[in-house]
C-alpha cells in the first residue's frame, strides 16, 4: 500500500517531495477522485484539528472506491490554560506525559495558524523559533501538570535557555523528551528548575535545548515586576 504525507499549506517546499500533499493539495486530489490505488494518510505538521475533521468528513461522503487508511495515533492537543497560550492554534504540543522518575514526554502538534509561523516560514524544514517555543511550551505544560503542588497561579521566569540544532527537522512526526536534571522548592510552592529537552525524528536528536526557570506566586512576581518596572522610569529623563 503506496502512503501520502499530508502536511500544512505553508509547508509548500515539502509538499514537492514524492507523497507530499498540502492540505489544500490533498482535498482537490480526493474531490477530483484522482485515487488510483489504496493509501495509508499519514498526518505531518500544520494541520488544526478542524483540518483533519474536514479531510475525514471528504473521505467519509466522498465517490472514491479506493481505501485511504488514516494513521491512528490520535494526540490530544496540550490546553491554552497548560501552555499559557490565548489561542489553541498557538499550541504547539500535544498532552505531556510522565515516562520516569523526573522524565517527560510530547510530540509536536504544530499549526500553519501559529503565530510563530505567521511570517516566516523558508525552505523544507520547520524553523528553530518554532521549535523553542514549543520547548517552552512543554516546559510550562510539565510544570502545571506535574511540578506545582499548590492552588496558587504561577508566572514563569527564564533564566536560561541553550539549545544545540543538530539536524533540519522536517514537518512530520516528531517527539519531545524532558528531563529534570536539578529541582528546588522553596517557599509558596514556588520552585527552580533546570532540564534538557530534545526533539527527536526518525530516531535522531535533531535539537538539545538546556533550560533553566523558575516557578514563582503570580501576585508576588507581578509586585516585583511593578516595583522594577517604577524604578527604571523613576530614572528617565
Amino acid at each position: 500500500m503506496a502512503y501520502i504525507v499530508v502536511v500544512g499549506d505553508r509547508f509548500t517546499e515539502f509538499s514537492e517531495n514524492n507523497n507530499v500533499l498540502t492540505f489544500s493539495q490533498v482535498l482537490k486530489f480526493l474531490s477530483a477522485a484522482q485515487c488510483e490505488d489504496d493509501y495509508q494518510v499519514i498526518f505531518g505538521q500544520g494541520l488544526s484539528k478542524e483540518n483533519i475533521e474536514e479531510f475525514k468528513n471528504l473521505l467519509r461522503h466522498g465517490d472514491t472506491d479506493k481505501t485511504l487508511l488514516l494513521n491512528k495515533i490520535h494526540l490530544l492537543r496540550e490546553t491554552t490554560r497548560n501552555t499559557h497560550k490565548h489561542k489553541v492554534e498557538n499550541v504547539l504540543i500535544s498532552e505531556t506525559i510522565k515516562t520516569g522518575v523526573v522524565s517527560y514526554q510530547c510530540h509536536l502538534l504544530i499549526d500553519d495558524g501559529c503565530a510563530e509561523m505567521a511570517d516566516h516560514v523558508t525552505g523544507q524544514h520547520i524553523q528553530g523559533m518554532v521549535l523553542l517555543e514549543a520547548c517552552r511550551q512543554m516546559v510550562n505544560s510539565v510544570s502545571e501538570r506535574f511540578l506545582i503542588k499548590t492552588g496558587s497561579e504561577k508566572s514563569f521566569v527564564l533564566h536560561a535557555m541553550n539549545s544545540e540544532f543538530k539536524e533540519y527537522l522536517f514537518p512530520v512526526a516528531s517527539s519531545m523528551e524532558m528531563t529534570i536534571r536539578h529541582f528546588r522548592r522553596g517557599l509558596r510552592g514556588d520552585f527552580t528548575a533546570e532540564c534538557i529537552i530534545t526533539i527527536m525524528q526518525n530516531n535522531t536528536v535533531c535539537l538539545c535545548v538546556g533550560i533553566k526557570f523558575s516557578a514563582i506566586d503570580k501576585g508576588y512576581l507581578s509586585l516585583i515586576e511593578q516595583q522594577m518596572a517604577a524604578k527604571l522610569l523613576s530614572h528617565l529623563h
